[in-house]
């Protein structure tokens, strides 16, 4: 990994960890005119969002959204995957338009350092559970973006599952 490539993974750890809204609880927000409401609750850092589930073989993926880009030329998707099956599953790797990569990525926090780092081996999607891809946890980065993500777009997203195979998801861009 370059020295780049780990200060722009550092810099977009930074902008992702910042709190979501400016210390104020927000009931519900218009994206735009096309009714893609959403409400960010500011103490579990949730979002619920307009846009149906997509269910793909034992999987179901819902949630699915992206805060606006940045000038650091980065961004992150965050959805939940409920696994219904009686086995497990895994995410493998992810492609899209809009960024030259798209990564799983993990944060954590270490004797109160926040560090990320990629999944190589791809996130584990356990029979019967939930994995959420949010703020501070799993997500889904997107390194050098190709496009700036502006509220009220969307984008789209192919999974690439190690059983389920491939799977297409859009992905709306609300501002928070």
């Amino acid at each position: 990994m370059t020295y780049l490539h780990k200060l722009t993974i550092l810099l977009a750890l930074i902008l992702l960890s910042l709190p979501l809204a400016a210390c104020g609880e927000r009931d519900s927000e218009s994206v735009d005119e096309n009714h893609m409401a959403h409400t960010a609750n500011h103490n579990t850092g949730t979002v619920e969002t307009a846009t149906e589930a997509v269910e793909h073989g034992n999987l179901r993926l819902e949630t699915i959204w992206s805060r606006p880009s940045l000038a650091a030329g980065n961004g992150a998707t965050y959805l939940t995957i409920t696994n219904e099956g009686q086995d497990e599953d895994r995410l493998l790797n992810i492609q899209t338009s809009v960024a030259e990569v798209a990564e799983i990525h993990q944060s954590k926090s270490e004797n109160n350092v926040m560090t990320m780092e990629m999944l190589p081996d791809g996130l584990p999607l356990p029979a019967g559970k939930q994995v959420a891809l949010e703020p501070g946890g799993y997500h889904i980065m997107l390194v050098n973006l190709q496009q700036d993500l502006t509220a009220g777009d969307s984008y789209t997203l192919t999974l690439h599952l190690e059983s389920a195979g491939e799977v297409d998801v859009q992905v709306e861009v609300i501002q928070q």
